[in-house]
């Protein structure tokens, strides 16, 4: 029998990377374009974000997504697109590659960074890490917010893309945030309030200028029942973002696409390998697609993976990367199965 590795291509893949440093260099950049798998459940959601980004004002957007889920990935994919547009040609979906080819025509002042769970308030970050950037990545120096005048968030952000177009009109501004409802949590109800206002602002100046505010939480805030008595101050801010979901089907493809990657032989060797068990196992003849798709990976082992709560911070692409690369010398047959997630778990606790 063939062994494991003789039928996928396995590859070690980064399972989460860190805006801040992990897009310090071009070639980081240019490694996220042509790497990173543009699902069919995000594909529009990506093409919707060329349009948004050609126009001189936008929606907002809240990418949510699991730990390991591939958020900041996209992320830094967009990040890299908009100050790079020499990138597009690296885009691995044609579609969406000619789409960008033909939007993506200007340049773009690009603020990103992952917020730190503390008592500082969210706009505190924004206002220091914009003036930090802007200076060191395009030169343009903000002034200082005068705190000893009436707060004007609106004015204050205003004032910043003025600055920014002053060289060049069509030039837009984006701030990237990662990581905000784990900042959150860390809040008492107050914080949390005066934080969510603060995105509701942040939202509104994109609907009425050249700034686009795109953030990524691990859970909806705005949906969680834990928020019940914040569900008012929330529900005003849902109504100002797009809300983009990495979905269970959208880890599937990219697990499917890098770590058990496979040719066309290799799919059809496998498909001849596993008919001598569809007889005793019906549900490969229901779904055979997605059992040669993940491949050594049981469907199923993913499934119940996203659902425990115990995994909150245990990337399921990273749990599956470790598993495949046990069993790669291993012959066929040889499957993932959902026990490995009862050891993982026990692993953990004896």
């Amino acid at each position: 029998m063939p062994k494991i590795k003789e039928l996928i291509d396995f590859e070690e893949i980064k399972d989460v990377i860190d805006i801040d440093s992990d897009l310090e260099s071009d070639d980081a950049k240019k490694n996220i374009e042509k790497d990173y798998v543009i699902s069919k459940g995000l594909k529009q959601n990506i093409i919707d974000s060329a349009v948004d980004i050609s126009k001189s004002k936008h929606k907002s957007v809240q990418i949510i997504g699991g730990y390991g889920s591939g958020k900041s990935h996209l992320l830094g994919w967009l990040v890299s697109l908009f100050e790079n547009q020499e990138l597009v040609g690296d885009i691995t979906d044609e579609e969406v590659k000619a789409k960008y080819n033909e939007l993506l025509n200007r340049d773009f002042a690009v603020v990103q960074f992952e917020l730190q769970p503390g008592v500082s308030a969210l706009s505190d970050f924004f206002f220091d890490r914009i003036e930090q950037q802007l200076k060191e990545k395009y030169g343009i120096e903000v002034s200082v917010r005068d705190t000893t005048k009436a707060v004007d968030f609106k004015k204050d952000i205003k004032d910043i893309i003025d600055k920014i177009k002053e060289k060049d009109p069509k030039t837009g501004f984006v701030v990237v945030i990662d990581e905000i409802s784990d900042f959150l949590k860390q809040k008492t109800k107050q914080q949390i309030n005066r934080d969510m206002q603060f995105l509701r602002i942040l939202g509104q100046v994109s609907q009425s200028t050249d700034f686009l505010f795109i953030g990524s939480m691990q859970e909806n805030v705005f949906t969680n029942p834990r928020y019940i008595d914040e569900a008012e101050s929330f529900g005003r801010t849902y109504e100002r973002f797009d809300i983009v979901t990495i979905s269970r089907e959208d880890i599937k493809s990219v697990i499917s696409k890098r770590v058990s990657k496979k040719n066309a032989a290799q799919r059809n060797h496998i498909d001849e390998l596993l008919s001598n068990y569809k007889k005793s196992f019906l549900p490969i003849n229901s779904d055979p697609d997605s059992y040669i798709d993940l491949f050594p990976i049981h469907p199923y082992v993913l499934d119940i993976f996203t659902e425990l709560p115990y995994f909150e911070k245990r990337g399921v692409i990273q749990f599956t990367m470790e598993r495949v690369r046990e069993i790669l010398d291993y012959d066929f047959p040889q499957f993932i199965t959902y026990d490995n997630v009862f050891d993982e778990i026990n692993a953990k606790h004896t």
